[in-house]
């Protein structure tokens, strides 16, 4: 192994956490292999000396970047980015979504889906905007997005402007007619890190807004199948217990310091994604479902239940702009389900049977058992910096 000089990047919230990671990765991305540092991005603050271990050498030479899963379970972990894979996974978003095009930064940089703005960005040399609430510095609102969305639109003069978001992003900006039409007037809405709902994307498309939804990792360099059909060069397959795996060009080296970690995740180019769905084939193509994590699948009364399932029933119901249902141990039933729910409006408050309503209608489609034992209404579900809701705040609150 080479020392290449792995050093942690301290990036502060806001637009000059963006440009210190546009100037690293610039220079990162500049020469493949070249003997400079390879940084590790970090929110400002955070100490991960035990994850990164600088004094160690780098598992390979072609290494560009090493980026900190969001630890919503807690253990984060460094993902070894090598430059082919950076660069392969811009070319096959680019060549999917019609071309380059200016970036806004609505998504924290120390994220797999921030950090690949930041490069789609510098590969092509494009504008690249940053929104004023990145990684933490405010808080992210429909007003906000308008205007970072407009000063893109003006440094873009006239070419194309593409931005990526996470779903309680989205619900946000539809329910503000302003900020949904803005959006509408983007090329690409890339929508991820989470599963998007056909209610969302449906109210997506009444507002004129087409959402490309993807799914993909930190380890696949972010989204690496678009609307279920995987990029170039991606080739996705699942076992007989719907675990699926993915190979490509874009897969991640494995795990900073941990070969047991690389070793149980990465066999023979494969990657082990932890989800469960399922792959039709459909002549050179083939069409990628996901059902959601396979640790999210517990037993309520001896039943299977996917919390994923769980969510997008609620989230499609009139009255909920966006929900997260979480499970607890539970001595009678194996395990409880809680609901937290943020409701589409004021009105919605109001309403004294939307909890029985909510219930019937998990109860309709997917069985008594999985209908959530307890509802709560939120203003707003808890966010980690990358933005994906954090479970381990929800389960510590649904605890008995």
């Amino acid at each position: 192994m080479t020392d290449t000089g792995l050093r942690a990047l301290p990036i502060p919230p806001g637009p000059a956490g963006v440009a210190a990671v546009r100037s690293a990765l610039a220079d990162a991305l500049a020469e493949p292999g070249h003997a400079g540092f390879v940084y590790a991005g970090v929110p400002a603050g955070v100490q991960v000396d035990s994850v990164l271990r600088a004094g160690l050498p780098l598992e390979r030479p072609d290494i560009a970047w090493v980026c900190l899963t969001s630890g919503s379970t807690g253990d984060p972990v460094g993902v070894l980015l090598p430059h082919a894979a950076l660069r392969s996974a811009v070319a096959a978003s680019a060549d999917r979504t019609g071309g380059p095009g200016g970036w806004l930064a609505a998504l924290p940089v120390t994220s797999a889906g921030g950090l690949m703005v930041v490069a789609r960005a510098v590969l092509a040399g494009t504008p690249l905007v940053a929104g004023d609430w990145v990684g933490g510095a405010g808080r992210f609102t429909p007003q906000a997005f308008v205007a970072a969305s407009e000063a893109l639109r003006s440094q873009a003069a006239g070419g194309r402007i593409c931005v990526s978001l996470v779903p309680p992003q989205v619900h946000r900006l539809l329910a503000d007619p302003a900020a949904a039409e803005q959006l509408a007037g983007y090329d690409v809405v890339l929508v991820g890190g989470a599963a998007v709902g056909d209610g969302l994307a449906a109210r997506a498309a009444q507002a004129g807004v087409r959402l490309i939804r993807t799914y993909g990792m930190t380890e696949t360099c972010g989204g690496c199948v678009y609307d279920g059909r995987p990029l170039a060069g991606v080739q996705v397959r699942g076992d007989e217990a719907g675990h699926l795996e993915i190979s490509g060009p874009m897969l991640a080296a494995g795990y900073r310091a941990r070969p047991d970690r690389t070793a149980a995740a990465f066999a023979d180019g494969w990657f082990r994604t932890g989800d469960l769905g399922s792959v039709t084939p459909d002549g050179e193509d083939s069409t990628v479902t996901v059902h959601g994590r396979a640790d999210d699948t517990v037993q309520v009364d001896g039943i299977n239940v996917a919390l994923g399932a769980v969510e997008e029933v609620l989230r499609d119901q009139v009255g909920v702009l966006d929900v997260a249902v979480v499970a607890t141990p539970d001595e009678v039933h194996g395990m409880r389900l809680a609901a937290w729910l943020v409701p589409s409006c004021a009105g919605a408050l109001e309403d004294e049977g939307l909890v029985d309503r909510l219930r019937a209608a998990v109860t309709k489609r997917l069985g008594r058992v999985a209908a959530p034992r307890r509802m709560d209404v939120l203003d707003a579900l808890p966010l980690l910096t990358s933005g994906k809701i954090d479970q381990v705040t929800l389960r510590r609150w649904s605890a008995p």
